[in-house]
């Protein structure tokens, strides 16, 4: 019996991970891909309308808490119509996981 509580205590969901995410995701953003690693690590690749939404989302996961210890932006492209304007702007996001976050709580 302690060895069933004990595995229950040390429970891990990811839910928290995805109501993380889209609280800290800027209205424009989309994600396509999302890898996790055993270290702790997500990557996504993430499309946005502007370089400047970009931006909006690097600071908002930089504000975020209890979500993430670090976080990498990477491989920032744009897409160009035949006029030249931009049409979309692919990039990839690494984050270091805040470990807290997988825990499932004792209320739960």
């Amino acid at each position: 019996l302690s060895s069933i509580k004990s595995l229950l205590d040390d429970h891990t969901s990811i839910v928290p991970f995805f109501d993380a995410l889209e609280k800290n995701t800027i209205p424009d953003v989309f994600y396509s891909t999302l890898a996790f690693s055993g270290d702790g690590m997500a990557a996504l690749s993430a499309t946005t309308t502007s370089y400047t939404n970009v931006g909006r989302q690097l600071l908002a996961f930089q504000d975020s808490k209890g979500f993430i210890k670090s976080v990498q932006f990477s491989g920032i492209a744009s897409s160009l119509n035949q006029q030249g304007e931009i049409i979309g702007v692919t990039f990839t996001v690494t984050l270091q996981l805040d470990p807290t976050l997988f825990k499932k709580s004792p209320a739960q």
